[in-house]
């Protein structure tokens, strides 16, 4: 999972870390989760705190006006120069070792800054001085542990992401929020089933034990019930996938060249957290970037073979002395 895909901290990540914060929630009527919830927030903060780390690099492509062979010929000129990074939080991996319930160093580092978040705003909260003793015990272990293990163990990054089916932090990915049923025997399978697909770039993927980095992340699993003689039907229609290119609103952040979604997985599982298996023998093609408005699975949801992965595995741990700015 990237660090854009979407939510990577879950409650049960500060619960085990912390089993205090339900009665704090509780007592300081406390959201962790939602857009304006403390994980999210937490989030946001840890992100442009690493952001303010990456090392940028000077350019003087500060216009979309200026054409390719304009730039190319009078290069330095017409604009002032201007910061861009080399490494963006797109490209940053937080979940995908081989192993699902691994916690990267990255990942433990944000949650420290999420735990650390949570009680300076019950501290706020509250009268006396009933939280600080908990806020500066996470304090005390960002600054002593977990940030100088995040430098040493180096920042976790794929060279050319892919993000997942409606990333919650890309800009205008689409939507992904319905699966339907449809008629058509002789299916006969029945009860719930999750569902959730994954973009392939073809040009790397080779099979579903071979991705080569061509495979990103799942996109949330969606629930669906089947009765005798339904289908599981998706709905694709709706969704904008990465086309390979920079994003021109994106420019000013860095220069992060995604891959380019080729075809779509689709995978299926009886819960939502546990294995889900791949449907689909080749990729679903995507012509044009344009996904196609549905797909029907064409039998009863397989429940063995090749199964789900989390997304992209880290290409490269980028040390301190290359990744973060000295000084």
């Amino acid at each position: 999972m990237l660090w854009t895909d979407g939510p990577f901290i879950t409650t049960q990540d500060l619960l085990d870390r912390d089993p205090d914060i339900t009665e704090v929630m509780s007592s300081q009527s406390m959201a962790l989760i939602g857009m304006d919830g403390i994980i999210q927030r937490g989030v946001d903060d840890a992100g442009i705190y690493l952001e303010s780390k990456l090392v940028s690099f000077v350019t003087y492509i500060s216009s979309n006006d200026l054409s390719a062979n304009h730039l190319a010929a009078v290069f330095y000129t017409g604009s002032a120069p201007n910061q861009r990074r080399r490494t963006t939080l797109e490209m940053i991996v937080v979940d995908g070792e081989s192993n699902p319930a691994y916690q990267s160093a990255i990942k433990r580092w944000a949650i420290n800054r999420v735990l650390l978040a949570f009680y300076l705003s019950a501290s706020s909260r509250s009268q006396g001085d009933r939280y600080t003793e908990r806020k500066d015990m996470w304090l005390k272990t960002l600054i002593q542990e977990s940030w100088p293990m995040l430098q040493k163990s180096g920042i976790p990054i794929v060279y050319r992401p892919m993000a997942i089916p409606a990333a919650a932090c890309s800009r205008n990915p689409g939507t992904w929020t319905s699966i339907n049923t449809h008629v058509g025997a002789p299916y006969t399978a029945t009860g719930p089933f999750y569902v959730t697909i994954s973009y392939v770039d073809q040009s790397r993927y080779i099979s579903p034990t071979q991705t080569q980095n061509g495979e990103g992340g799942p996109a949330i699993p969606q629930l669906v019930t089947l009765t005798a003689g339904d289908a599981i039907q998706l709905n694709l229609g709706a969704l904008i996938p990465p086309n390979g290119a920079v994003a021109p609103e994106m420019i000013a952040r860095g220069f992060t060249v995604p891959l380019n979604a080729t075809g779509i997985n689709v995978y299926v599982g009886l819960t939502s957290g546990g294995p889900m298996f791949l449907q689909n023998s080749t990729p679903i093609p995507i012509p044009n970037n344009v996904p196609p408005s549905t797909y029907v699975l064409p039998a009863d949801p397989v429940l063995s073979g090749p199964l789900l992965y989390t997304g992209q595995y880290p290409e490269a741990y980028l040390s301190t002395q290359d990744l973060i700015q000295r000084g």
